[in-house]
């Protein structure tokens, strides 16, 4: 804890974004919920809940999650609809990020990533899952 609280301190005097840690929910296969705070996974695109693939994607989070002792978060770029935009890791050093295109149930999105997750993706995989129309933009931004 203390180590936590003092990384936040450094990170806020550098003007850095602090990790976010802790036992989150997903709330789909892109968002993740840190008790009050919503947290969105930086550079991938899950389908939404309404989606064919939606409830998979949020499934295969959910069980990441669950096999992980905590979660730690690192902003990058601008928030997105008000929530910070992350790298997130399991307790392990798993990115949940790369994991969740890995086993297919997220795209990479390339207009926020620069292409970083596309090498995780699945041979066919965007025959199944749809992809937002902006990420495929060629404009590129920090936030997503």
């Amino acid at each position: 804890m203390f180590c936590t609280m003092v990384i936040g301190l450094c990170a806020s005097l550098y003007g850095t974004p602090a990790a976010i840690e802790g036992y989150p929910t997903a709330f789909d296969g892109d968002t993740l919920y840190f008790a009050g705070r919503s947290v969105r996974l930086y550079g991938i695109d899950a389908e939404e809940m309404d989606e064919p693939n939606g409830r998979a994607a949020r499934d295969a989070l959910r069980l990441l999650l669950k096999n992980s002792l905590a979660i730690r978060c690192f902003p990058v770029g601008e928030p997105s609809h008000g929530r910070p935009v992350a790298h997130c890791y399991t307790s392990d050093s798993r990115s949940l990020n790369a994991s969740m295109v890995s086993m297919g149930k997220a795209l990479d999105c390339p207009r926020y990533s620069r292409g970083e997750f596309a090498r995780f993706e699945p041979a066919n995989i965007r025959l199944k899952l749809k992809q937002k129309s902006y990420c495929n933009t060629r404009t590129v931004s920090h936030g997503h």
